[in-house]
């Protein structure tokens, strides 16, 4: 988290108003998202903790209850991020300023919750 925030604040430091917005690379993003979800250890936790135990429950009523459960799950998950990924789209409408608005609120957030857990991580 720590390190997505220095690289947001990096963007918002270097942010040049009167350039339009580019796409980034999608083989470097694509590749440091996986990274970032293979090493994150929430994922395996949830899995383990949470979902794990309810989709052997619902195995034990019968196997299509197991398959619903993680259809379901996944369905709302993946329909979620569709949905904040619209709107965030939809968001540069407004503006350059409202954009490094936007990208100073991620910065902020991000190091928040990385401080958080870094918190949590060594004082819990």
């Amino acid at each position: 988290m720590l390190y997505l925030s220095y690289s947001a604040y990096q963007t918002w430091r270097n942010f040049q108003e009167d350039v339009p917005p580019t796409l980034p690379s999608r083989n470097h993003d694509l590749l440091r998202a996986a990274t970032m979800n293979l090493l994150s250890p929430g994922p395996y936790i949830f899995w383990s903790t949470v979902i794990g135990p309810l989709v052997i429950q619902a195995w034990e009523i019968s196997f299509w209850s197991a398959v619903a459960l993680v259809g379901v799950f996944y369905t709302a998950m993946i329909g979620l991020n569709m949905v904040l990924i619209l709107l965030f789209g939809q968001a540069a409408r407004f503006g350059n300023q409202v954009r490094k608005a936007m990208l100073g609120i991620s910065v902020l957030a991000l190091a928040g919750f990385g401080l958080y857990q870094l918190w949590q991580g060594i004082f819990v």
